[in-house]
């Protein structure tokens, strides 16, 4: 038997559970707590730039073309003249890459420009015009006018008229043609002149193992002739390497022949050795060289020599067979940023013991940070007024400096026009730089929305560069620099009920760049809805009904419904979206009555409301037992 206290706790236990509260709020076993979780710092500080930003209204950043022209300008005293002024100067004027080189004198034979030569293209167009001392593969150092244009990256025709340069015994002025195209690994260029003459040139190269280089020439005047050759080189393994080549050379009474074959071997890491015979023929004689190379590269120290040994045979009578020996030898040594030394040293001698010895120094100093020297000096003979060269270039305040210059190129550079008569010069030179007129490019467009409704307001972004979009969603950036830019918007600087789907787009800009590109942006709305329990079962929420706590999902996204049972997704984009109602999170007294989840279709215009969901109140049945 129950004792009658017990059966009184049972019966009200009971009556707890079956007979619930249509008001009650009661949360199910496991309820939701409020709680914060940190953002990392980086995102933090993100917002906190953001905000200030926002906060300074900070202003957009247009591009400005960078343009600039600097060189040195000087003047003074020129050996042989009077004065001398020079130039030198590259940069860029309104889009053209422009350079420029000059020295012109004054003097007894008058005004006179010993060398110049100006350059300018157009790197967006493709042409480039040359004037002054130019080269050519037909006639050599020649002074004229020389105009390119690019078709493509592949091909690049041009025309010139060259003309003689000072001293030149050539003196007539020619229109030549010159072209160069490349074709994969095949590249051609030549040069075809008003008097027939021409000049083609291949070369083949597969990749860095095998290349052949083979060209031709015919020239009809001044003196006729033709030459032609071929040049062979084959990467065996690693560094061991091999090279041959012929070339034979045409001209009224003359004949010629020259072959080589040469062979690389490396010896050690930074030691090689280099074998080499050379078969010369003419009408006169015969002549038959052998070489070894030594070359040694460590650290600060270069090292190069050569001995070429052989011998010539003359067909004149009484010349014969002559024997010779050659002794050339290179090394340089640099001490530190300050000190650099250079020795070329070259013997030659002969059966009946012949001896010509060339050596020369070349030491380059710098001074002080404002003061460097050089000096290049034959051994012996150091004070040979006809072979030394002096230069000393001398910091001054305000970008002046001093450059005084003595003597003619060594020995061992190459000379266009014959020997130089040595001669003194003294300069004061000012380095410069100033702004030219900029050239950009141009990128603009509209922000938009997905209905093709103007964004106001939107910070657009191009690289470095930024702009806002006006009234009618238009932006526009102007002397874009060239080169490679993002265009994006910036999501901080976005109107709060737009969105944007962070996809970053590449424009490549030149000087003649003029580009459309829209952004889209979505515009962002809200669900609003409630979760009630329809007691008076008219099919719709009256006051009092709403449920508190019920916990409903969009995506990642949570929220709670509040006193009244409502809940709102604000900053939604338009789309069709699932929102769901959390069973296990209703409050323990509710069940759900019939869909756990709705489809939402949100538009870009409006919002969505009644996206309502209805529960229902438990209800649980009293077991009555007997009590005996």
């Amino acid at each position: 038997m129950v004792p009658f206290a017990d059966a009184v706790v049972m019966l009200w236990l009971a009556s707890r559970v079956s007979v619930p509260t249509p008001a009650s709020t009661t949360t199910s076993e496991a309820p939701l707590h409020t709680f914060v979780i940190q953002k990392p710092p980086a995102e933090r500080t993100a917002e906190g730039d953001a905000i200030a930003r926002l906060a300074r209204n900070e202003a957009p950043q247009p591009a400005r073309a960078a343009s600039r022209l600097s060189g040195i300008a000087g003047v003074g005293y020129v050996q042989h003249a009077d004065w001398g002024a020079e130039l030198l100067a590259a940069g860029s004027i309104k889009g053209l890459d422009v350079q420029f080189t000059g020295l012109a004198t004054y003097g007894s034979q008058g005004a006179r420009l010993d060398n110049g030569t100006l350059t300018a293209g157009d790197p967006d167009r493709g042409w480039r015009a040359d004037a002054g001392d130019l080269y050519s593969d037909l006639r050599g150092p020649v002074r004229g006018v020389r105009v390119s244009w690019l078709i493509n990256d592949r091909w690049q025709p041009g025309l010139s008229l060259d003309g003689p340069r000072a001293g030149s015994l050539d003196r007539r002025m020619l229109l030549v043609y010159r072209d160069r195209l490349r074709l994969g690994p095949v590249s051609l260029d030549g040069e075809v002149s008003a008097d027939g003459s021409s000049f083609v040139r291949m070369r083949y190269t597969a990749g860095q193992r095998f290349d052949v280089e083979s060209s031709y020439r015919r020239a009809t005047s001044p003196v006729p002739g033709r030459d032609a050759g071929i040049q062979v080189g084959l990467r065996v393994w690693r560094n061991l390497s091999l090279s041959a080549g012929v070339l034979r050379s045409e001209r009224p009474g003359d004949r010629s022949e020259w072959r080589t074959v040469a062979v690389h071997v490396p010896i050690y890491r930074n030691f090689g050795l280099t074998l080499e015979r050379t078969f010369t023929t003419t009408n006169r004689s015969t002549d038959v060289l052998w070489a070894a190379m030594v070359d040694v590269h460590a650290g600060s120290f270069v090292f190069f020599h050569r001995y070429q040994w052989g011998q010539a045979e003359f067909f004149q009578p009484g010349l014969g067979t002559v024997s010779r020996d050659q002794l050339q030898s290179m090394a340089s040594y640099a001490m530190g940023r300050r000190v650099n030394v250079t020795l070329q040293m070259a013997s030659q001698w002969g059966a009946a013991g012949l001896t010509q010895n060339w050596l020369e120094v070349q030491t380059d100093v710098r001074v002080t940070r404002k003061t460097s020297l050089q000096i290049a000096t034959p051994l012996p003979g150091a004070y040979d007024a006809d072979r030394i060269r002096v230069r000393l270039d001398q910091g001054l305040p305000g970008r002046f400096s001093l450059f005084a210059e003595y003597g003619r190129p060594s020995a061992y550079q190459g000379l266009a026009d014959g020997a130089e008569q040595p001669r003194f010069r003294l300069m004061l030179r000012r380095s410069w730089s100033v702004a030219t007129p900029s050239r950009g490019g141009q990128v603009r467009g509209l922000v938009l929305d997905y209905t093709g409704r103007p964004v106001a307001g939107a910070r657009v972004r191009l690289g470095p560069y930024s702009a806002d979009s006006d009234t009618t969603g238009a932006y526009v950036f102007t002397h874009v620099p060239r080169g490679e830019h993002d265009l994006s918007l910036d999501p901080n600087l976005l109107p709060a009920d737009y969105a944007w789907d962070g996809r970053v787009r590449p424009v490549s800009v030149t000087a003649s760049t003029r580009a459309t590109m829209d952004l889209m942006v979505a515009p962002l709305n809200a669900i609003h809805g409630r979760v009630y329990a329809d007691r008076n079962a008219n099919g719709r929420y009256d006051a009092g009904e709403g449920v508190a706590g019920a916990v409903l999902a969009l995506a990642e996204r949570v929220t709670a419904t509040g006193a009244d049972g409502a809940y709102d997704f604000y900053n939604v984009l338009p789309g069709a979206h699932e929102v769901r109602l959390d069973a296990a999170r209703l409050p323990a007294l509710y069940e759900i009555s019939g869909l756990a989840s709705r489809t939402i279709e949100l538009k870009d215009d409006r919002p969505v409301t009644g996206a309502d969901f209805v529960v229902v109140a438990k209800s649980k049945t009293i077991i009555w037992r007997e009590i005996k």
